[in-house]
């Protein structure tokens, strides 16, 4: 076995990794040290390679945390070695003390014997049988998995059924089902399996916008309501944003970020993700990163009416408040989420949202009066340019914003890092993802 592998299965019995600000005492841990002979060739640039996984982390089970990355880095490869469906080329697997898979140990514990549930582009419920025998038939599922008897409480079908909104599909067929309304079910079928981990393996790719967001606020609802931990895959930075608390990103077989979504996404914007990798593979990684985000600030904030500016109120605006006290305007028509009144989230005031670099301009001084409403003033803590823009990373306050400008703009402001500058955008650039 590679000395890394067996290395590393020592170190895992040993402590386990605080790099996660995420992982505290008490919280369910995956312990992933394997290496894979990835099959599938990755799409990086227009090429196409072959190429090894290799992981060795521990993923703290808590909330929803996403695999991102572009298409063939290895995420869904991932997804069903963990839960069984594909064997890796070496290494250990271990679900907090409970070993899952060992090459130097021969153990390999079955799909069905892990009580790690998937749900996968293409569903498996069963046309034969109707949405609600469907649903039952994934309880006899877990009652037999767990050896529960029937006075045993499990978690309520129809509290479920209600959170899901799926009450008028319970007598229809599944093979007279949108695709969005056969996803909703697998979900929920999924959950009502209690599973110790649900794996979604883009849920969402083939659906219209309108079903996927709908999807991505059961998802939500759900992992809520029965606190499973889930892992969610997807190549789309905004499904991320609305839904994953933490973001792991792959790019050709190799974890190269991790941690909170907002915190990741800001990253990837500002190619810092590289730093800690040898040349070849910071040049792939910022390739990468530059293919999959738009550069873009990631923002989390509270919705509230302006109190200063009854004009404000008028012409429909709403003010964003930072978790550090700068308050940005936005327009409310863009902030009012479409399915705002959907599926239990009524009411939430908490927003994330996103505003794209292209969106932000910069000036030297402040501006008085401009059309445009939103002026913070920040300090430039980095410039980093390619052929023909910069991209220039601005502090305000402890939240990084992100604004893309000419080279033409960059010489003619002759800015540098360190120097005071003024941010502008428009009430339309923030968009809501949450």
């Amino acid at each position: 076995m590679h000395k890394l592998v067996v290395a590393s299965m020592q170190a895992r019995c040993l402590m386990a990794r605080t790099t996660d600000s995420s992982m505290t005492e008490g919280i369910e841990q995956l312990s992933l040290s394997i290496r894979h002979q990835h099959h599938d060739k990755a799409r990086i640039n227009g090429s196409e390679s072959p190429f090894l996984f290799t992981i060795d982390e521990q993923l703290a089970l808590n909330g929803i945390t996403g695999f991102f990355g572009h298409s063939g880095a290895g995420k869904s490869t991932l997804l069903k070695i963990i839960a069984g469906i594909t064997t890796p080329t070496e290494g250990e697997i271990s679900y907090n003390d409970e070993l899952l898979y060992s090459s130097q140990e021969n153990t390999n514990l079955a799909s069905h014997q892990r009580d790690i549930v998937g749900v996968f582009q293409h569903d498996t419920l069963l046309p034969h049988l109707s949405v609600y025998d469907n649903l039952l038939y994934g309880r006899k599922r877990v009652k037999k998995r767990k050896k529960i008897s029937t006075d045993i409480q499990l978690l309520n079908i129809d509290n479920i059924v209600q959170q899901a909104g799926i009450e008028h599909l319970l007598e229809r067929d599944i093979s007279s089902l949108s695709g969005g309304e056969r996803q909703r079910v697998a979900i929920v079928q999924a959950a009502l399996a209690e599973p110790r981990l649900l794996l979604l393996d883009e849920p969402v790719t083939a659906l219209d916008r309108d079903s996927k967001w709908q999807i991505l606020k059961l998802i939500k609802t759900l992992q809520r309501y029965t606190q499973t931990p889930i892992i969610f895959v997807s190549h789309n930075v905004d499904e991320h944003l609305f839904l994953s608390d933490h973001l792991w990103v792959f790019a050709k077989g190799q974890l190269i970020n991790k941690g909170l979504t907002q915190h990741v996404i800001n990253d990837l914007s500002h190619g810092s993700t590289a730093e800690s990798h040898s040349n070849d593979d910071a040049q792939t990684i910022r390739s990468t990163a530059k293919n999959i985000l738009s550069p873009q600030t990631a923002i989390v904030g509270t919705v509230a009416r302006p109190t200063h500016s009854e004009l404000a109120q008028n012409v429909g605006l709403v003010t964003i408040a930072l978790e550090n006290g700068v308050e940005l305007y936005a327009m409310q028509e863009q902030i009012e989420s479409p399915l705002r009144n959907d599926i239990g989230l009524e009411g939430s005031d908490n927003i994330s949202a996103f505003i794209l670099a292209s969106d932000i301009s910069l000036s030297t001084h402040a501006e008085h009066n401009s059309s445009i409403v939103n002026h913070i003033e920040g300090k430039i803590s980095d410039i980093s340019t390619t052929e023909k823009h910069a991209l220039v990373s601005c502090d305000v306050k402890g939240q990084v914003f992100f604004a893309t400008i000419s080279l033409y703009s960059l010489y003619k402001l002759d800015i540098s890092v360190g120097q005071t500058i003024y941010l502008q955008f428009k009430a339309g650039a923030i968009k809501r993802l949450s």
